[in-house]
């Protein structure tokens, strides 16, 4: 799993996994996703989504789509530049 210290930038960067591991992730996630990148975060139960958007939100990340399949989400961030 990536640290915070990992040292490089990616300018996307996907995680198919649950809610909490996201949201354990959040601090982790501007540290590896590029200014100007982007974070595609799923496998979050569309009743948890507001979490996951407001601990990215808090983080700098501004939410670009949120799209629901059944009970479950994918949420398109960006970070800007």
């Amino acid at each position: 799993m990536l640290g915070a210290d990992h040292g490089h930038e990616y300018g996307l960067v996907i995680a198919n996994i649950s809610t909490d591991a996201n949201l354990g992730l959040a601090g982790v996630f501007p540290a590896v996703v590029a200014p100007g990148g982007w974070l595609i975060l799923s496998g979050i139960l569309a009743q948890d989504a507001h979490r996951v958007q407001d601990a990215l939100r808090e983080r700098g990340f501004a939410l670009e789509t949120m799209r629901h399949e059944r009970d479950w989400c994918l949420l398109e961030f960006s970070r800007p530049a």
